[in-house]
């Protein structure tokens, strides 16, 4: 199944290890895989273009920190998608051929339905995006029992940049949540947003040796984009210094053997990819809007009235595939749509879109 980042490409070799995935064996579960590629190549013949690979869900806007560049700010807050419309979504998901989902927020272990959501969903690979903060022991005996999830704990680089950016104890909250899933041999690993305040701590050799030391077995980096909570470019890395933080990161993949994934620069491996939004990846909202991307808030359908196949269809999604391009190398923000926000907001408006944030920070 083809994927637009070496983050498919890990998961995909997750999938084709001898693993037992929440008590499914192994070959079963790469008969839901095969089926997923089959049903993919359907897809694309049918309307030209790849269903999503993955799906980024926010169940919820409920979040116990307030991190300084929060790219979800702007929300409503505390709202939970109602597990029977989740239910719907992942179905209708599952029969396009998608097989990964990304659970973000908000904090996804918040969302009262969480347990029962997974549960009923074995045949999907989950990423949990989490704080660390509600991962206490309950919680991780819990997942130790459900590797069909697999945990990213959210930190900013070492102690002093992650309280910096997710408040006072963030950093020692994270370590003892990521002790707890090693103690239970889970599979999981870190996430960390690359922004120039962080640049120094991502770039150094300490800082993946210690994450690899906690039992992180991969990390994912996303590049700082402009939305959500005090939006600021200045935060974003010049594309010098991403080109040398990719560089940095393919000496720790040789020399500590940890899969890590830097989006969007690996979207295409020479970090020169068209952008995957309204496609290969979606984003649906706590509120059920469907957009195109997690970090493009716009959105003209809501799953309350609309199927995931249909809002793929839709004018909007339509023109966000018809004028997406790959981003200007020239420009400190690495998505093609975000560097040109004056186009952006043209498309919404001109299929009938509007913004899904609602709330004023």
């Amino acid at each position: 199944m083809p994927g637009p980042s070496r983050l498919i490409d890990f998961l995909c070799s997750v999938v084709s290890r001898d693993l037992s995935m929440g008590g499914v064996r192994a070959d079963a579960l790469r008969s839901v895989y095969d089926a997923a590629a089959r049903k993919r190549e359907v897809f694309a013949r049918r309307h030209g273009f790849d269903p999503p690979s993955i799906l980024f869900l926010s169940a919820t806007t409920r979040c116990p920190s307030a991190c300084i560049q929060c790219s979800a700010a702007g929300f409503a807050p505390d709202v939970d998608l109602a597990p029977e419309l989740i239910d719907r979504v992942l179905g209708e998901v599952r029969d396009l051929g998608t097989f990964y989902v990304a659970l973000t927020g908000g904090e996804p272990l918040l969302h009262p339905g969480f347990a029962e959501i997974v549960d009923r969903h074995r045949d999907f690979i989950f990423l949990l995006f989490t704080s660390g903060r509600p991962l206490d022991l309950g919680v991780a005996d819990f997942l130790a029992d459900r590797p069909h999830v697999m945990p990213f704990v959210s930190i900013e680089g070492q102690e002093a940049q992650t309280d910096r950016v997710r408040g006072p104890g963030a950093f020692v909250t994270a370590a003892a949540a990521m002790e707890r899933l090693r103690e239970r041999a889970m599979l999981f690993g870190f996430c960390a947003t690359a922004t120039r305040e962080a640049l120094p701590d991502l770039e150094s050799e300490e800082f993946y040796t210690d994450m690899h030391r906690r039992g992180c077995q991969a990390g994912i980096l996303l590049d700082y984009l402009p939305v959500g909570r005090d939006p600021n470019p200045a935060r974003c890395l010049r594309f010098e210094e991403r080109k040398r933080l990719a560089d940095r990161l393919d000496a720790v993949r040789r020399d500590l053997g940890l899969f890590l994934a830097y989006v969007p620069l690996d979207e295409s491996h020479d970090g020169a990819g068209r952008c995957h939004s309204a496609s290969d990846l979606l984003h649906v909202t706590a509120e059920g809007y469907v957009e195109p991307c997690p970090f493009l808030r716009f959105a003209a359908n809501n799953v309350r009235d609309t199927s995931i196949e249909q809002a793929l269809l839709s004018r909007f999604f339509s023109e966000m595939r018809n004028r997406a391009g790959v981003p200007n190398r020239a420009s400190s923000i690495p998505c093609y749509h975000l560097q040109r926000s004056r186009l952006l907001a043209e498309t919404a408006k001109e299929t009938g879109a509007a913004s899904t944030v609602r709330s004023a920070e």
